[in-house]
């Protein structure tokens, strides 16, 4: 089970039983979000997973910390920025621009797309 640098040693019951339920989340995740506040740094990241800081409740305090963005949800400050960065993130400008059409899910059986004679059926944005 992956454990966190910082979790306490002796984490037991409802903690451990958080951590045991995160491991095969995180296995699928494309993103993970660490978050912390002014006060409080956020979890490590977790090896070989894309992640990002946030510092939350930004109208309390400045956090401290290396984070990616800092975001309030009483005011509102750093929200559009996040979304964008969210998405940038996900989703390429690249692949947001093409034409192509987009796959989904990787089980579903693919059909070559008219405009296309190699049978693509568009962009995996991932």
């Amino acid at each position: 089970m992956w454990t966190p640098p910082d979790c306490r040693p002796d984490a037991t019951g409802h903690e451990r039983a958080a951590l045991a339920i995160v491991e095969p989340l995180l296995s699928g995740a494309d993103l993970v979000l660490r978050l912390g506040d002014h006060d409080h740094p956020p979890p490590a990241a977790p090896p070989g997973l894309d992640s990002v800081a946030l510092a939350l409740r930004a109208d309390l305090g400045t956090a401290r910390w290396a984070h990616d963005a800092s975001v309030s949800a009483l005011t509102g400050e750093g929200m559009p920025e996040l979304a964008v960065q969210f998405r940038r993130l996900l989703l390429p400008d690249e692949a947001l621009a093409s034409d192509q059409p987009w796959r989904f899910w990787g089980s579903i059986v693919p059909r070559a797309h008219p405009g296309h004679a190699s049978g693509e059926t568009g962009l995996s944005p991932r």
